[in-house]
């Protein structure tokens, strides 16, 4: 089973931050926050190559996120 890196745990925060940032600014519903989170933990269960990449989805809200202002 693959470990998670030390860039992965600050990807996760960040991802975690920037649901919940957008969750809290009213630019997300508690039911779509809860599903990017939940989509990652389906990502992870899956495992690259059956499902999503958990890396490039966290990797995509966050830039989606950036882009924004």
């Amino acid at each position: 089973m693959p470990q998670l890196t030390n860039q992965d745990y600050a990807l996760l925060d960040k991802f975690l931050g920037f649901v919940l940032e957008r969750y809290k600014a009213g630019e997300r519903t508690k039911a779509e926050a809860i599903g990017d989170i939940a989509h990652l933990v389906a990502a992870v269960d899956k495992g690259v190559g059956i499902g999503d990449d958990p890396r490039a989805y966290m990797k995509a809200v966050v830039n989606e996120t950036a882009g924004r202002t």
